[in-house]
């Protein structure tokens, strides 16, 4: 009889124990997201320190294009470490596209009447940027707008005179860039002066704090004194 006691007091004990085990069907109130915070993009600025520094971010985000350009070294990048084009250690893509530049009263530059954009154009080809993403390309530009305009400035001249044409005084005309996938080999094949499709990214257009480089046109020509082409390197102050 004690034995049977003992029994069904255990029992009652392991049930006891059990029911107040069994886990709340009441669900958990929900996390909340979090927070994001705006970051405002670092300003780049338009000196030589700047564009060496967005050289390096350039070739950076696409290595490969190194060959492309001629590049043989840049401070703390390998060129040859890339797998293949538009391919980022994490897996990512990187877009790279071409720069132009134009402002309101250029000199045409003649070209084929099968262009495109005509018998002539005041687009100018400055340079390239890189972003890690084709969506990212107009961010990339307005970001590096001021550097690339002052590039822009330095680099295009006119031939016979080597006089500048773009005007960067308070009461000039805006300065207008754009970016453009470079055209594919048929198309070039048809149309040789043809610049691709231009997107161009407005004045007032408020970039992400985007990853990016640019890399502008190193030398431009201009007719010297014996009537022959010389070759002058682009700087910034």
């Amino acid at each position: 009889m004690l034995y049977s006691l003992r029994a069904l007091l255990l029992v009652a004990s392991v049930s006891a124990f059990k029911v107040a085990t069994v886990p709340s069907t009441v669900p958990a109130p929900a996390a909340a997201p979090p927070t994001k915070i705006a970051v405002a993009p670092e300003k780049i600025l338009a000196g030589n320190l700047a564009a060496q520094q967005q050289k390096r971010e350039f070739f950076k985000l696409a290595p490969w294009e190194a060959k492309k350009k001629g590049v043989t070294a840049v401070a703390g990048i390998n060129p040859g470490g890339a797998l293949s084009p538009r391919t980022r250690a994490d897996g990512g893509t990187v877009a790279v596209a071409n720069v132009w530049v134009q402002q309101e009263g250029m000199p045409k530059i003649q070209t084929q009447p099968i262009q495109s954009a005509g018998a002539g154009r005041t687009w100018r080809l400055v340079g390239a940027v890189a972003a890690p993403h084709e969506s990212l390309l107009a961010d990339a530009v307005a970001r590096q707008r001021n550097l690339i305009t002052r590039w822009a400035y330095e680099l295009l001249t006119t031939y016979a005179t080597d006089e500048r044409v773009l005007t960067l005084s308070p009461n000039a005309p805006p300065v207008e860039l754009a970016w453009a996938k470079p055209p594919n080999f048929l198309a070039k094949a048809f149309s040789p002066s043809y610049i691709g499709e231009l997107k161009t990214v407005p004045a007032d257009h408020e970039p992400e704090n985007v990853e990016c480089g640019f890399y502008g046109i190193t030398s431009r020509a201009y007719r010297n004194q014996f009537g022959m082409a010389e070759y002058a390197r682009v700087e910034l102050p």
